[in-house]
């Protein structure tokens, strides 16, 4: 899936950068400006929209220190227990599963991230599979399956939104 995925960018002269760790620089005009640094080289970025699909923890999304759990490139309000010690429950086996698995990011129904305030703080910024909150794909086993659903529709809404066009 991954090589047609590229396949596919690379016929509509979209650059895909592999192994690179963003950094968000800043937000203006509607325009997210970033840096793409890898092993060979370093790639400014600009861009009308962004699809948030870093992963959790083993992909670099989410980082969990001593006390939080952050995501890292935008900084976004993370969904967590509120300590650490109900991360994990003391049975390893839980049928229920363990509250760190559902961390994330919420999002509205467009999969806009939104701040404690329940608002979108980038205007064309989603979020897309293992990164949503309350997306349980371990217990769930359906990782893929969000993670496809969730990147086509947060691309539809983005496409929408820009082409003036408004729907849930």
């Amino acid at each position: 899936m991954k090589n047609a995925f590229e396949k596919k960018m690379s016929q509509h002269d979209v650059i895909v950068l592999n192994n690179a760790k963003i950094r968000f620089d800043s937000y203006e005009d509607h325009t997210f400006f970033m840096t793409a640094i890898n092993q060979n080289m370093t790639s400014s970025i600009q861009a009308k929209g962004v699809i948030l699909a870093t992963g959790r923890f083993q992909g670099g999304g989410l980082h969990a220190s001593r006390k939080v759990i952050k995501e890292t490139i935008f900084n976004l309000p993370v969904f967590q227990p509120e300590e650490r010690s109900l991360w994990c429950d003391l049975n390893f086996f839980n049928p229920d599963g363990h509250a760190i698995n559902q961390a994330g990011i919420e999002t509205n129904e467009m999969f806009q991230p939104m701040d404690k305030k329940t608002d979108s703080q980038y205007e064309h910024l989603y979020a897309a599979g293992s990164t949503l909150a309350h997306n349980d794909w371990v217990r769930l086993k359906s990782g893929s399956g969000v993670s496809c659903v969730s990147a086509v529709s947060a691309v539809e809404h983005f496409h929408d939104a820009i082409k003036g066009r408004h729907h849930v």
